[in-house]
């Protein structure tokens, strides 16, 4: 199941949900090896199956096109949960 079954049903706080879904994966999966790969140029492939995973890279897609359609505010809002996180 992914993080989006509350946005599926309109649940208040799904915004929140989905910051915070995603600041506890990437405390998980970003360690300081994984921060330290990636400057020196190597794919973060652990994190990236695990947003995968998670179902990010579907977020913003609408519902037929094989998507989620979490609204665009809410799906940019994890550009600063990523910068939290220094990606």
């Amino acid at each position: 199941m992914t993080v989006f079954a509350a946005l599926d049903e309109g649940a208040d706080g799904a915004g929140a949900m989905l910051r915070e879904t995603t600041a506890r994966l990437l405390d998980d999966v970003l360690t300081p090896a994984a921060r330290a790969g990636a400057a020196g140029g190597e794919w973060p492939a652990a994190l990236w199956s695990a947003v995968e995973e998670l179902g990010l890279p579907a977020a913003l897609l609408p519902e037929e096109a094989g998507g989620f359609g979490v609204p665009v505010a809410e799906g940019l809002s994890l550009l600063t949960v990523a910068g939290e996180h220094a990606l």
